[in-house]
């Protein structure tokens, strides 16, 4: 192609950088971009160009985030686990169509079923370990319920979008609201990439810059998390119209999400590691999945409601809800297991010894007056004379 007709100079190309350095383009009208004609060596020097600019002036962490990162003293008590929105009029054959890794197979692949790929835990008070560094984070632990496969398909990627985060809590913001935001982070392919295991520890980026604050000011405050899981497929035209419907088109690409997941209380502290606050803050939820667990849902029918036939019935959990309770309660128990072994290695500091001086009594005498004069550095009146 030499050049570019009038037509397709009116598509303007937006780009946008996540914090791995995933770019994403979305392409709208906009006949202000430019005018003429470009050849390819143009179009290609001022794309350069732009992006240079765009990469200056993004809010990017700084080289010193990488030496800051918040320590996770207490995490949350339990995962959550969004579900990718589908509506509600589609067939489970056609569903998997679009969504690759969706099978409806409640026995074998039980959150896969109700179209949850990830099991998400956040750390909800975290140590800031320099106050005077421009980024922060918040640590994060993401378990996959997707086959290596899977979550590693770039064609049909399931990934984890996070929006600018809010400080406290604001009630009266909308979903719309929050998508309209920057994306300041996600969890993508390349996360997993060269990771066979099926957990990951990654660490969400607080940086000043973002939150007009500066990471002093967090200390004692708390934030609001605001994030989705989306999924993009590549899908003809001839799956493009049929249910489920795409939630959005991007670049040919068929988009579906989770709704907007908010976590708040998120606290950072300059505290260290305090025992008795992380057993309170986990030994309610302890409790609950140990009662859980003893009455052996997954084992031992139970009697449910079924609000269709307005009846009795008996009914036993999936086992991957009771293998989901025991991973939860062995984390739990771990954390204040390494927490107490990790405060008793810790040594107390031995108390300074102060020496005590002693104090000497002496006799002075004037004539026939005597007087005893006692103290460290004993000394005599005026006009008097230790006695001999």
């Amino acid at each position: 192609m030499g050049g570019y007709s009038s037509k397709l100079i009116k598509r303007k190309c937006q780009w946008s950088l996540t914090f791995f350095g995933y770019w994403k383009r979305s392409a709208y009208s906009a006949s202000q971009f430019v005018s003429g004609h470009w050849d390819n060596t143009v179009m290609r020097r001022n794309l350069v160009v732009l992006l240079t600019l765009v990469l200056l002036s993004s809010s990017l962490p700084s080289i010193s985030y990488a030496s800051s990162n918040g320590e996770a003293l207490i995490w949350s008590a339990s995962p959550i686990r969004p579900s990718i929105n589908l509506g509600n009029s589609y067939s489970h054959i056609d569903a998997s169509k679009k969504l690759k890794w969706y099978v409806w197979d409640l026995e074998n692949k039980y959150f896969l079923s109700n179209r949850q790929p990830f099991s998400i835990r956040f750390a909800k008070e975290i140590k800031i370990t320099d106050k005077n560094a421009n980024c922060t984070s918040v640590p994060i632990s993401i378990r996959r319920e997707l086959s290596e496969k899977d979550i590693l398909d770039t064609s049909n990627q399931t990934y984890i979008e996070f929006f600018q985060i809010d400080i406290g809590f604001n009630k009266t913001i909308t979903p719309t609201q929050i998508t309209a935001r920057p994306i300041i982070y996600n969890i993508n392919p390349s996360n997993w990439k060269g990771k066979s295991q099926e957990e990951i520890i990654a660490y969400l980026p607080i940086c000043k810059d973002s939150i007009g604050k500066s990471i002093a000011d967090l200390v004692g405050n708390e934030i609001t998390i605001n994030f989705r899981i989306t999924y993009s497929t590549n899908v003809g035209e001839d799956l493009m119209n049929i249910e489920p419907k795409c939630t959005n088109v991007l670049e040919g690409k068929c988009m579906f999400y989770s709704g907007i997941s908010r976590i708040f209380g998120v606290k950072f502290i300059q505290s260290d590691l305090n025992l008795e606050s992380l057993k309170y803050a986990y030994q309610e939820t302890i409790d609950k999945e140990k009662d859980y667990l003893q009455a052996k849902p997954c084992d031992v029918p139970y009697t449910s409601h079924d609000q269709q036939s307005n009846s009795n019935i008996m009914l036993k959990d999936n086992n991957a809800l009771c293998e989901s309770s025991q991973r939860n309660l062995d984390f739990l128990n771990s954390e204040i297991s390494r927490a107490s072994k990790l405060l008793q290695s810790t040594p107390s500091p031995t108390p300074t010894k102060v020496a005590v001086a002693k104090k000497i009594l002496i006799t002075c005498v004037k004539g026939k007056i005597t007087k005893k004069v006692s103290g460290t550095n004993p000394k005599c009146p005026k006009g008097y004379k230790i006695k001999a």
